[in-house]
């Protein structure tokens, strides 16, 4: 309460002195004022410490507002100010990588036919790809059947060398992995068809959507012609007159 008394009547102090203060010179004589921690304002040459930060007015000699000083903001607005600024400028750049995107798309497409043309082109050289591994797996799994029969036979005859045993038992390996390795290829090759398929389903979904807004673009776009003049009857021409 002490406090808050004297402020009231510091505030009061500069109040009467104001008349002093007109007689100040233009550019000097300015105060400042500000509020203290019971919502008081108060006025002076030096702004308190603890009161430095929370912004300020500069009054002339006629008690006129000359400058205002915001406060200081805190670490969490300036965080917050940051990540504002931060993501306008990512969706900035994002949206001239877009733009750049779209005006690639145009230039390699002038119609949905040809994107799904392309996709299909490129089916068909996966799928050819997949049709050769899937022949040389059927061959593999022949000559597997083969080194397996073989074996089965050279353990059932006791003049059979243990060297050639080893190594019928060794190329059934070799073979296996082969068959493997191929069954692998082929599954990338599944996994890559997905990708192409995904991929021109977002082409074909983004040049969709890039001619329609360049449609509503046109659109918008103003007409030479005010609206109303093509429901008015043409001008008549006047014939000129014949002199005889």
């Amino acid at each position: 309460m002490q406090l808050k008394h004297l402020s009231q009547l510091l505030f009061t102090g500069i109040v009467l002195l104001q008349p002093a203060f007109a007689a100040t010179p233009a550019g000097q004589g300015q105060i400042k004022c500000w509020q203290n921690d019971d919502g008081v304002r108060e006025c002076g040459n030096v702004i308190p410490p603890q009161y430095t930060q929370q912004g300020y007015k500069e009054v002339n000699s006629q008690g006129t507002t000359v400058r205002k000083i915001e406060r200081a903001k805190t670490a969490e607005e300036l965080a917050e100010e940051k990540r504002k600024q931060e993501a306008v400028q990512l969706a900035e750049r994002n949206r001239k990588e877009q733009e750049e995107k779209d005006r690639a798309l145009l230039l390699q497409f002038s119609k949905e036919d040809d994107i799904e043309s392309d996709r299909k082109a490129k089916l068909n050289t996966i799928d050819a790809a997949m049709s050769s591994i899937d022949s040389y797996i059927s061959s593999l799994n022949k000559n597997l059947k083969d080194l397996e029969k073989s074996l089965e036979e050279s353990v059932k005859n006791p003049a059979t060398p243990p060297a050639q045993i080893v190594a019928t038992k060794r190329n059934i390996e070799n073979v296996k992995q082969r068959i493997r390795t191929s069954q692998n290829t082929v599954e990338n090759k599944q996994r890559e068809k997905d990708e192409v398929n995904h991929r021109y389903d977002g082409y074909l979904k983004r040049y969709k959507e890039v001619v329609e807004e360049q449609s509503k673009q046109e659109k918008k776009a103003p007409a030479t012609t005010k609206p109303g003049d093509k429901d008015k009857a043409p001008a008549e021409t006047k014939r000129p007159e014949v002199v005889h």
